[in-house]
């Protein structure tokens, strides 16, 4: 039995109605893989850096190798952080590098709320070229919704400040350090371990 064929006037209607999908496109597959690419830099950018801080509380606290893996193993940024900050306090840091530490770990703070944003919520409009992360969905309030530009350029801009040499190590990323056997913090040679250096 064959079909009867849609009006004209009704068929026309559906075809204007009709869009492709921004993904369907050449420019939307290209907005994507560009994003895409960021965000892998960004992510790879951010799970070094995540070592380093990991490598600066080990040091810091003065423990082996060992039991660094034990006690700390898991621990997350902002509590790592927290860490930091109480070891300075109680070494007696001075009140420069201090405030310099404080600064780099509210900056790391700031990244590391826009990486879960990102992962944990996604991105949308990629294909169209705009991307950005929302947490409207799952924000109790109004007032607590948040609204992150994420597009490839964006994430650049957080890959350089997780790149500049607040974080990144002059030289090898895994120097030896003291309580690992050699006399240098891990992450010798960059503002946090200058801001660590007791």
């Amino acid at each position: 039995m064959a079909e009867t064929p849609l009006p004209r006037r009704k068929h026309r209607r559906l075809l204007r109605r009709y869009r492709i999908p921004a993904s369907a496109t050449i420019e939307g597959k290209e907005h994507e893989r560009v994003y895409f690419e960021a965000l892998g830099r960004f992510a790879h950018a951010y799970a070094r850096v995540e070592s380093i801080i990991a490598l600066s509380l080990w040091y810091s606290a003065g423990i082996s190798h060992p039991i660094a893996k034990a006690v700390f193993s898991g621990v997350k940024i902002k509590e790592t952080s927290g860490f930091l900050k109480r070891i300075a306090e109680v070494t007696g840091m001075d009140k420069t590098r201090r405030d310099e530490l404080d600064a780099v770990l509210k900056q790391l703070g700031d990244i590391t709320a826009a990486r879960n944003d990102i992962l944990h919520y996604g991105a949308e409009y990629v294909a169209e070229g705009r991307a950005s992360v929302t947490n409207a969905l799952k924000a109790l309030t109004a007032d607590r919704i948040t609204n992150l530009d994420v597009s490839p350029k964006a994430l650049a801009q957080i890959d350089s400040r997780l790149a500049k040499d607040r974080y990144a190590p002059q030289g090898q990323l895994f120097r030896d350090t003291a309580p690992f056997g050699g006399g240098e913090p891990a992450i010798a040679g960059t503002n946090l371990a200058r801001s660590m250096a007791i």
